[in-house]
């Protein structure tokens, strides 16, 4: 019987996680496969069952993960104004929504984010209804998005400055 280190099966786990596991059909197999460990073997650790991964790990594995996917969102993103001509739009809504659908796994929050992807999808159902140019609505998105995301860039930024105990003095 192969030993697995601690790391090894937190990346286990938190890839489980990742890949929508236990809500997400196929998802346990899935993983199992990539890693090439049993399923009854996955599923112990993620329930705690037998020989988990320390917890402290797991949530390691899933800021890395974490912080990954947001950097290559970000970089997509960032790259739209100049590729978007290049790509179908289809091609862009896919790439922005397939980051979007991982964001509360990662997060380990109720998948709010989720709830708002049916929303979206009306909407351009109505862009398309309405005859309107869909390679253009999604270029005024992008471009809004972009701008609230170096909007928040900088407010943090400027949040990060404040010393907190000066609030308190000043306000004391």
């Amino acid at each position: 019987m192969p030993r697995y280190s601690d790391d090894f099966r937190a990346k286990a786990v938190a890839a489980l996680k990742l890949a929508g596991f236990p809500d997400k059909h196929g998802a346990l197999i899935t993983v199992a496969d990539t890693y090439n460990v049993p399923v009854f073997t996955l599923r112990r650790w993620f329930r705690g069952e037998f020989n988990p991964p320390p917890d402290n790990l797991v949530s390691e594995q899933l800021r890395d993960m974490r912080t990954l996917l947001l950097d290559e969102m970000y970089t997509v993103i960032r790259a739209l104004p100049e590729k978007r001509h290049d790509a179908s739009y289809r091609q862009l809504a896919l790439s922005l929504s397939t980051y979007l659908d991982k964001m509360p796994m990662l997060n380990e929050m109720p998948p709010k984010l989720m709830d708002v992807l049916p929303l979206i999808r009306d909407i351009l159902t109505e862009v398309e209804s309405l005859k309107w140019d869909p390679e253009e609505f999604f270029e005024s998105m992008v471009d809004e998005l972009h701008r609230e995301a170096e909007r928040r860039a900088t407010s943090q930024s400027v949040h990060a400055n404040i010393d907190p105990n000066d609030l308190i003095r000043d306000s004391a």
